[in-house]
């Protein structure tokens, strides 16, 4: 499951949903207060799988989850790439890898290449 820490949200807050117009939606079984362990553990466990169950709904109907602390797609590790685009009319051009601070770097002989290859003239149809 993509978002382990949104089921877990949601299993903390099982036994008392806070809902928006301020109000509580209490689910007593799920109550961990004053239980034994035993019974405390297969309450953490229902409530865990309902919470992944709650994430696989939303995420199986094209939703997605969200954090500002999530990393953003430039903090994210691998190789990147970005589009050159024409300014003019948006058209892509050829993608062009990136480092981790998003800049390109590229050999005369390629930079060269690559505009022998490229229309400069709207549409930009390959030559």
């Amino acid at each position: 499951m993509p978002r382990p820490d949104v089921a877990k949200l949601y299993a903390d807050h099982l036994e008392r949903l806070p809902h928006p117009d301020g109000f509580d939606i209490r689910f007593l079984e799920y109550s961990r207060f004053g239980k034994p362990d035993d019974v405390r553990q297969r309450v953490n466990t229902r409530a865990t799988h309902i919470g992944e169950a709650l994430v696989n709904v939303a995420e199986t109907a094209g939703y997605s989850f969200h954090h500002p602390n999530d990393p953003k797609p430039a903090d994210t590790p691998g190789p990147k790439s970005t589009m050159l685009r024409c300014l003019s009319c948006g058209h892509e051009l050829t993608p062009l890898p990136v480092n981790d601070q998003l800049e390109s770097g590229i050999t005369q002989h390629a930079l060269a290449t690559l505009l022998r290859t490229i229309n400069p003239e709207c549409p930009h149809d390959q030559t």
